[in-house]
């Protein structure tokens, strides 16, 4: 579940969640002296027009859509109908067993059959949703995974296009070619905490065009400031049908670093762990940041390290400048590090 506060603002524990948490943990009846309601409404025909926004598609694309057994099934149809579109679907049915893999496109094992389909049926895109829709991730001509930051680098160029000197926010994982790409696009690049609540807020108050996570949520002004798969998917499908080139073509510019992806460790002590870290490189760094956990630039190479809100757990995000062989000799000096 998410809280959000009227008008949609999101909640977190610095703006609400945690009076309510104080408030359970009392257990005081009659805390409110009036029942609340309950109105039911539908809002699907609402809903798929909102989504529809950005299907600008120009000319006829095949593309291959994973919804994992989730909501998506259900919804695309509808939202895809009268588009210049070629579907080739996989696990449309809505089954909350989820039977044939788990409906979280972030973890390569669970976009196998969508490669699989692209390849095989010459698709020039593939697509998988998460199991309620609001993360998406893509997959190019070749079977290809795209990372979540460089997607977000070309939805943000083609939404600049239109909206020159917009603001565009990215979180602290993300490839520094991301904000690069923002700003060769005439954009404001703006870096975030990781999560919804963060970035919302932060959108809602510097009227930002987007934000990019690198975990496949996309958010938008103009879809109430919230994440959406489906105006992702459709701003994705417009840029491709706009170009003679391929997605993977598209991108090829944007994959000039070397990025681990979030590693995730294991610790007795997160903050303890996080400050050694800190300590061991903070003297030699060109620049600290802590804006979420702690980000390191080394000048060649950089990392972010932070911990989670839930288990005891630190995540790391490091990126070489240089070569694939930095990011794999640094990536293994911080692990050890951070598991010492």
């Amino acid at each position: 579940f998410k809280f959000t506060k009227g008008g949609a603002l999101p909640m977190s524990y610095d703006s609400g969640i945690g009076e309510i948490e104080k408030l359970y943990e009392t257990d005081q009846p009659g805390l409110s002296k009036k029942r609340g309601k309950i109105s039911v409404k539908n809002l699907r025909s609402g809903y798929l027009k909102r989504c529809r926004q950005f299907a600008d598609i120009r000319r006829p694309l095949k593309v291959a859509i994973d919804t994992g057994n989730g909501v998506m099934g259900d919804i695309l149809p509808a939202l895809l109908k009268g588009l210049p579109l070629k579907i080739v679907p996989l696990f449309f049915k809505p089954d909350g067993r989820f039977p044939n893999h788990e409906a979280n496109p972030l973890k390569p094992e669970n976009l196998v059959d969508l490669q699989k389909a692209v390849i095989e049926k010459k698709c020039d895109l593939g697509v998988a949703f998460d199991g309620d829709g609001d993360r998406v991730a893509f997959v190019d001509e070749n079977g290809m995974a795209l990372p979540g930051d460089l997607m977000g680098a070309l939805m943000a160029q083609q939404l600049l296009k239109c909206h020159r000197g917009g603001k565009v926010y990215y979180d602290v994982r993300a490839t520094k070619a991301l904000p690069e790409a923002i700003t060769a696009a005439g954009g404001v690049a703006l870096e975030s905490r990781v999560g919804h609540s963060h970035i919302k807020a932060g959108l809602r108050a510097q009227q930002a065009i987007m934000a990019a996570e690198l975990s496949g949520h996309f958010y938008f002004r103009d879809f109430y400031y919230s994440d959406s798969g489906e105006t992702a998917f459709f701003l994705v499908l417009s840029l491709l049908s706009r170009n003679a080139q391929r997605i993977s073509e598209l991108i090829r510019p944007l994959q000039r670093y070397f990025h681990t992806g979030e590693i995730n460790f294991e610790v007795h002590d997160a903050a303890k762990t996080i400050a050694a870290v800190e300590a061991r490189y903070c003297a030699q760094a060109k620049n600290v940041n802590k804006v979420d956990g702690v980000s390191i630039d080394m000048g060649s190479w950089w990392f972010n390290l932070r911990m989670s809100n839930t288990e005891p757990v630190v995540r790391l995000n490091l990126e070489s400048l240089v070569s694939k062989d930095e990011m794999e000799t640094r990536k293994t000096e911080v692990a050890q590090l951070i598991k010492s």
